[in-house]
């Protein structure tokens, strides 16, 4: 009892004096570090899953993830066989490189999509519009009924559209008699009041001729 208190004592007086080595302006540089560290995803045809690449490490980080210790190889990490639609949370340690390691300056996270079993299936031809049929990853997992739901939507829709209105009301094309009608308004009103005007005009000069022709 009395050794596993030494060792404990020593272990955890150990941890206190890393810990005061660990100097602010190191821990700030390794969070600069770990800003600029990158990630994403591929899908690997071979395995069937996906691979997550991590780069932009220095040999002062390491990956952890899933119980596993991921250390960068010129300064790339590669988790690989990761199944469709896993929420990845991976941990950014500082090593035994720098002072200030077990230190956690970042978490990577990556949303993994989940596998389109429908992309470019027969029922798409004719439906190419739709995100099930023209996307090989989605990021929710989809059934055969929703897929087939979604089709047939989209034949309702198709359909709908190809339609002519039905809340339009029919309206006949007008005859003679009715364009002639139509015409006579639109000039009516012009014309009388070029009589009238011609009218009043020739009126006057009638006077002033008549007044003209008897010295008046």
């Amino acid at each position: 009892m009395r050794k596993f208190i030494v060792v404990s004592f020593i272990f955890f007086f150990s941890m206190i004096v890393v810990d005061a080595e660990c100097e602010y302006k190191e821990l700030r540089e390794l969070n600069t570090l770990a800003s600029y560290i990158q990630s994403n995803y591929e899908y690997n045809e071979s395995t069937r899953k996906f691979d997550i690449t991590i780069t932009n490490l220095t040999d002062k980080f390491y990956i952890f993830y899933e119980g596993n210790r991921y250390d960068p190889s010129s300064g790339t990490v590669i988790i690989s066989g990761v199944e469709e639609g896993t929420r990845v949370s991976a941990e950014v340690i500082v090593s035994i490189a720098s002072e200030c390691f077990n230190e956690k300056p970042r978490m990577i996270y990556v949303n993994i999509p989940y596998i389109n079993h429908y992309y470019k299936s027969n029922l798409c031809n004719g439906h190419t519009s739709l995100n099930v049929c023209n996307s090989r990853f989605l990021d929710y997992k989809l059934s055969e009924s929703t897929f087939i739901k979604l089709i047939e939507q989209d034949k309702i829709d198709q359909d709908n559209n190809k339609k002519p209105s039905e809340n339009k009301p029919y309206q006949e094309k007008p005859g003679f008699i009715e364009k002639t009608v139509e015409v006579v308004k639109d000039y009516s009103i012009p014309l009388i009041v070029v009589i009238v005007v011609s009218g009043i005009t020739i009126s006057i000069y009638s006077v002033v001729i008549r007044k003209i022709k008897h010295g008046l």
